[in-house]
Protein backbone atom coordinates (compact mmCIF):
# COMPACT_ATOMS: atom_id res chain seq x y z
CA UNK A 1 0.00 0.00 0.00
CA UNK A 2 2.82 2.39 0.85
CA UNK A 3 4.53 2.03 -2.23
CA UNK A 4 1.18 2.64 -4.65
CA UNK A 5 0.92 5.69 -2.26
CA UNK A 6 4.26 6.54 -3.04
CA UNK A 7 3.97 6.34 -6.97
CA UNK A 8 1.09 8.20 -7.27
CA UNK A 9 2.40 11.06 -4.87
CA UNK A 10 5.69 11.21 -8.00
CA UNK A 11 2.64 12.15 -10.67
CA UNK A 12 3.13 15.78 -10.66
CA UNK A 13 1.94 18.49 -13.18
CA UNK A 14 5.10 19.87 -15.13
CA UNK A 15 4.63 23.31 -17.45
CA UNK A 16 6.84 24.66 -20.02
CA UNK A 17 6.19 27.80 -21.58
CA UNK A 18 7.48 30.11 -24.30
CA UNK A 19 6.39 33.64 -25.96
CA UNK A 20 6.22 34.01 -29.53
CA UNK A 21 6.46 38.05 -30.67
CA UNK A 22 4.90 38.93 -34.03
CA UNK A 23 6.79 41.64 -35.69
CA UNK A 24 3.80 42.82 -37.75
CA UNK A 25 0.09 43.15 -37.55
CA UNK A 26 -1.48 40.14 -39.53
CA UNK A 27 -4.79 40.27 -41.24
CA UNK A 28 -5.21 36.84 -41.96
CA UNK A 29 -4.38 34.10 -38.65
CA UNK A 30 -4.59 30.13 -38.90
CA UNK A 31 -3.85 28.05 -35.47
CA UNK A 32 -4.66 24.58 -35.22
CA UNK A 33 -3.85 22.76 -31.95
CA UNK A 34 -4.69 19.22 -30.67
CA UNK A 35 -5.52 18.78 -26.90
CA UNK A 36 -5.47 22.23 -25.51
CA UNK A 37 -7.32 25.96 -25.71
CA UNK A 38 -7.00 28.78 -27.88
CA UNK A 39 -7.98 32.03 -26.58
CA UNK A 40 -8.06 35.20 -28.48
CA UNK A 41 -7.98 38.46 -26.18
CA UNK A 42 -6.72 41.90 -26.16
CA UNK A 43 -4.06 44.61 -24.81
CA UNK A 44 -4.24 48.33 -24.82
CA UNK A 45 -0.76 47.88 -24.21
CA UNK A 46 0.89 46.27 -27.00
CA UNK A 47 1.42 47.37 -30.98
CA UNK A 48 1.70 44.08 -32.64
CA UNK A 49 0.15 40.55 -31.70
CA UNK A 50 2.01 38.08 -28.47
CA UNK A 51 1.42 34.47 -28.61
CA UNK A 52 1.66 32.71 -25.32
CA UNK A 53 2.41 28.71 -25.38
CA UNK A 54 1.82 26.99 -22.56
CA UNK A 55 2.61 22.75 -22.72
CA UNK A 56 1.70 20.66 -19.76
CA UNK A 57 1.22 17.23 -18.56
CA UNK A 58 1.08 14.71 -15.49
CA UNK A 59 3.96 12.54 -14.91
CA UNK A 60 7.88 12.10 -14.26
CA UNK A 61 9.87 15.14 -14.57
CA UNK A 62 12.07 13.41 -17.45
CA UNK A 63 10.08 11.87 -19.44
CA UNK A 64 8.04 15.47 -19.53
CA UNK A 65 11.21 17.74 -20.36
CA UNK A 66 11.54 14.88 -22.84
CA UNK A 67 7.97 15.10 -24.58
CA UNK A 68 8.20 18.94 -24.65
CA UNK A 69 11.43 18.94 -27.08
CA UNK A 70 8.98 16.55 -28.74
CA UNK A 71 6.41 18.99 -29.31
CA UNK A 72 6.18 20.99 -32.71
CA UNK A 73 5.16 24.68 -33.05
CA UNK A 74 5.35 25.45 -36.59
CA UNK A 75 4.73 28.97 -36.95
CA UNK A 76 4.80 30.38 -40.31
CA UNK A 77 4.94 34.33 -40.89
CA UNK A 78 4.47 35.80 -44.51
CA UNK A 79 4.92 40.05 -43.64
CA UNK A 80 3.88 41.01 -46.84
CA UNK A 81 1.11 39.05 -47.20
CA UNK A 82 0.30 39.45 -43.92
CA UNK A 83 -0.77 36.12 -42.67
CA UNK A 84 0.28 34.16 -39.59
CA UNK A 85 0.10 30.52 -39.36
CA UNK A 86 0.61 28.32 -35.90
CA UNK A 87 0.43 24.41 -35.99
CA UNK A 88 1.00 22.47 -32.67
CA UNK A 89 2.02 19.07 -33.28
CA UNK A 90 2.33 16.59 -30.84
CA UNK A 91 5.04 13.73 -30.84
CA UNK A 92 3.12 9.81 -30.95
CA UNK A 93 1.51 8.66 -28.37
CA UNK A 94 2.97 5.54 -27.88
CA UNK A 95 6.58 7.15 -26.94
CA UNK A 96 4.73 9.04 -23.95
CA UNK A 97 1.85 6.64 -23.05
CA UNK A 98 2.68 7.43 -19.08
CA UNK A 99 2.52 11.14 -19.38
CA UNK A 100 -1.19 12.26 -18.45
CA UNK A 101 -3.29 14.98 -19.31
CA UNK A 102 -0.66 15.84 -22.42
CA UNK A 103 -1.68 19.44 -23.44
CA UNK A 104 -0.39 22.81 -25.00
CA UNK A 105 -2.87 25.84 -23.97
CA UNK A 106 -2.48 28.96 -26.41
CA UNK A 107 -3.21 32.60 -25.93
CA UNK A 108 -3.28 35.46 -28.34
CA UNK A 109 -3.32 38.60 -27.31
CA UNK A 110 -3.82 41.39 -30.19
CA UNK A 111 -3.66 44.93 -30.15
CA UNK A 112 -7.10 46.59 -29.08
CA UNK A 113 -9.06 47.53 -32.78
CA UNK A 114 -7.37 45.07 -35.04
CA UNK A 115 -9.33 44.25 -37.51
CA UNK A 116 -9.37 40.59 -39.09
CA UNK A 117 -9.31 39.48 -42.65
CA UNK A 118 -9.75 36.34 -41.80
CA UNK A 119 -9.46 33.97 -38.63
CA UNK A 120 -9.16 30.27 -38.82
CA UNK A 121 -9.09 28.40 -36.04
CA UNK A 122 -9.24 24.73 -35.71
CA UNK A 123 -8.75 22.08 -32.41
CA UNK A 124 -9.32 18.49 -31.33
CA UNK A 125 -10.32 18.36 -27.66
CA UNK A 126 -10.15 21.18 -26.00
CA UNK A 127 -11.62 25.00 -25.82
CA UNK A 128 -11.66 27.86 -28.37
CA UNK A 129 -12.53 31.27 -26.74
CA UNK A 130 -13.03 34.45 -28.57
CA UNK A 131 -13.72 37.65 -27.23
CA UNK A 132 -14.53 41.08 -28.85
CA UNK A 133 -12.98 39.75 -32.25
CA UNK A 134 -13.86 41.48 -35.71
CA UNK A 135 -13.14 39.40 -38.66
CA UNK A 136 -14.77 39.96 -42.12
CA UNK A 137 -14.67 35.83 -42.28
CA UNK A 138 -14.34 33.00 -39.27
CA UNK A 139 -13.68 29.55 -39.98
CA UNK A 140 -13.70 28.02 -36.48
CA UNK A 141 -14.19 24.21 -35.43
CA UNK A 142 -13.72 22.19 -32.79
CA UNK A 143 -13.95 18.20 -32.07
CA UNK A 144 -14.70 16.82 -28.52
CA UNK A 145 -14.76 20.35 -26.69
CA UNK A 146 -16.20 23.55 -26.10
CA UNK A 147 -16.53 26.77 -28.20
CA UNK A 148 -17.33 30.45 -26.60
CA UNK A 149 -17.85 33.27 -28.89
CA UNK A 150 -18.29 36.54 -26.84
CA UNK A 151 -19.33 40.11 -28.41
CA UNK A 152 -17.76 39.10 -31.78
CA UNK A 153 -17.89 41.19 -35.12
CA UNK A 154 -18.08 40.30 -38.70
CA UNK A 155 -19.30 37.09 -40.85
CA UNK A 156 -18.42 33.65 -40.82
CA UNK A 157 -19.17 29.78 -39.90
CA UNK A 158 -18.65 27.97 -36.25
CA UNK A 159 -18.75 24.15 -36.25
CA UNK A 160 -18.60 21.55 -33.36
CA UNK A 161 -18.94 17.58 -33.26
CA UNK A 162 -19.19 16.39 -29.50
CA UNK A 163 -19.73 19.61 -27.81
CA UNK A 164 -21.95 22.82 -26.78
CA UNK A 165 -21.29 26.49 -28.11
CA UNK A 166 -22.15 29.10 -26.19
CA UNK A 167 -22.68 33.12 -27.87
CA UNK A 168 -23.25 36.54 -26.50
CA UNK A 169 -23.95 39.32 -28.64
CA UNK A 170 -25.36 42.59 -26.98
CA UNK A 171 -23.45 45.37 -29.19
CA UNK A 172 -25.40 46.51 -32.59
CA UNK A 173 -22.54 46.08 -35.08
CA UNK A 174 -22.44 43.54 -37.71
CA UNK A 175 -22.77 39.91 -36.85
CA UNK A 176 -23.26 37.25 -39.86
CA UNK A 177 -23.07 33.86 -38.30
CA UNK A 178 -23.98 30.19 -39.31
CA UNK A 179 -23.48 28.02 -36.23
CA UNK A 180 -23.32 23.51 -37.15
CA UNK A 181 -23.57 21.52 -34.42
CA UNK A 182 -23.70 17.97 -34.16
CA UNK A 183 -23.97 15.79 -30.52
CA UNK A 184 -23.87 19.78 -28.70
CA UNK A 185 -26.69 22.33 -27.37
CA UNK A 186 -26.36 26.10 -28.47
CA UNK A 187 -27.05 28.65 -26.07
CA UNK A 188 -27.59 32.03 -27.06
CA UNK A 189 -27.65 35.19 -25.30
CA UNK A 190 -28.76 37.70 -27.73
CA UNK A 191 -30.17 41.22 -28.61
CA UNK A 192 -33.97 41.34 -29.30
CA UNK A 193 -33.31 42.82 -32.66
CA UNK A 194 -30.74 39.68 -33.83
CA UNK A 195 -32.51 37.21 -36.09
CA UNK A 196 -32.04 33.64 -35.63
CA UNK A 197 -32.90 30.90 -37.86
CA UNK A 198 -32.72 27.57 -36.72
CA UNK A 199 -33.28 24.05 -37.47
CA UNK A 200 -33.02 21.19 -34.68
CA UNK A 201 -32.62 17.24 -35.39
CA UNK A 202 -33.83 15.41 -32.53
CA UNK A 203 -33.40 17.76 -29.74
CA UNK A 204 -35.74 20.15 -28.11
CA UNK A 205 -35.98 24.15 -29.02
CA UNK A 206 -36.17 26.84 -25.93
CA UNK A 207 -37.21 30.43 -27.52
CA UNK A 208 -37.19 33.88 -25.70
CA UNK A 209 -40.12 34.98 -27.74
CA UNK A 210 -39.23 38.77 -27.83
CA UNK A 211 -37.84 39.35 -31.07
CA UNK A 212 -38.18 42.68 -32.30
CA UNK A 213 -37.82 43.24 -36.35
CA UNK A 214 -34.89 46.29 -36.46
CA UNK A 215 -33.21 46.41 -39.29
CA UNK A 216 -30.50 42.81 -40.45
CA UNK A 217 -27.61 44.03 -38.85
CA UNK A 218 -27.31 41.00 -37.00
CA UNK A 219 -28.13 36.94 -38.41
CA UNK A 220 -27.60 33.96 -36.93
CA UNK A 221 -28.45 30.82 -38.74
CA UNK A 222 -27.85 27.35 -36.60
CA UNK A 223 -28.32 24.35 -37.20
CA UNK A 224 -28.34 21.02 -34.36
CA UNK A 225 -28.60 17.22 -34.59
CA UNK A 226 -28.62 15.07 -31.21
CA UNK A 227 -29.06 18.74 -29.11
CA UNK A 228 -31.16 21.65 -28.29
CA UNK A 229 -30.65 24.91 -28.57
CA UNK A 230 -31.78 27.64 -25.82
CA UNK A 231 -32.05 31.74 -27.03
CA UNK A 232 -31.99 34.34 -24.62
CA UNK A 233 -33.19 37.97 -25.51
CA UNK A 234 -31.66 41.22 -24.71
CA UNK A 235 -34.61 43.23 -23.22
Amino acid sequence: MQLIILFFALKKVFTDSTLLYIPFLPEDINIENVNGSIIFNYSQQIKTPVVFLKKSAKGEKEEFLEWVKKVEIIKKEDKEKKDLKIIIKFPEEEKFEKLEEKKVEIKVTLPEGIRLGKLKTSIVNGVILISNLYSEFYNVSCINGYINLKEIRGNGKFEIVNGSMEVFVSHNEEVNCNLEIVNGNAYLFINDFTKIDYKVKNGEIYEDTGYKEIGDKQYIKCDIINGFIKIKRKR
